[in-house]
């Protein structure tokens, strides 16, 4: 199923960020369209305690961080490791640490715009967050653990989350009372035109 599909739009490219009752653009949503390349925090937080009942060493995990977000401006040269080269340009910049690290993604409001990486994955306590100081979570694209177990994905262009794990993770995950989430095949499309399943409103 598609977000615009399931909104009764034409075309992804009819989706706008908000939605009021009885505005202009005849959804029956008032709301926010999900977020697209990247989960919402809750999200990453409740699907990350699932992964961490799955994996045999948490202590030793990988996050990617696609460059298409400009995650490059926030590393020296000295820091940067050979990246992770996928596909369509989509590089990434590989942090590696434990899995619980994964909350130590910031951005940086007040740094032009610059992302910090509070703890680098390492095991230290996750700094306590003051609002002030403009510090805002952010979601890696690719994570995955050492012994390569599982693998999640949220492709930039996406606005679905795919998951690769053993049978026993997936149905934790799709069986889970705090993720939306179904199991799909190999060959199940995320692509705009893939919803069989909603009507699509005619021009």
């Amino acid at each position: 199923m598609q977000w615009h599909a399931i909104l009764g739009l034409g075309d992804a490219d009819e989706l706008r960020s908000s939605y009021r009752p009885d505005d202009e653009s005849g959804v029956n949503w008032a709301g926010s369209d999900p977020p697209t390349g990247t989960m919402d925090i809750e999200t990453l937080d409740a699907i990350c305690e699932v992964l961490a009942d799955h994996t045999a060493d948490v202590t030793h995990c990988f996050f990617g961080l696609c460059t298409i977000h400009s995650w490059l401006d926030s590393i020296s040269a000295e820091e940067m490791s050979p990246l992770l080269e996928l596909p369509q340009g989509r590089n990434h910049i590989v942090l590696t640490g434990p899995l619980s690290a994964v909350d130590q993604i910031m951005y940086d409001w007040s740094n032009s715009m610059q992302m910090t990486f509070a703890a680098k994955g390492s095991n230290e306590a996750k700094p306590t967050q003051d609002p002030s100081d403009f510090l805002q979570r952010e979601s890696p694209n690719l994570i995955w653990p050492g012994d390569r177990s599982w693998f999640v994905a949220s492709e930039v262009d996406f606005d679905s989350t795919l998951v690769g794990g053993n049978a026993a993770l997936i149905d934790s995950i799709v069986e889970s009372s705090t993720l939306e989430a179904w199991q799909v095949g190999p060959t199940d499309s995320l692509a705009d035109d893939a919803d069989k399943v909603n009507s699509i409103r005619a021009d």
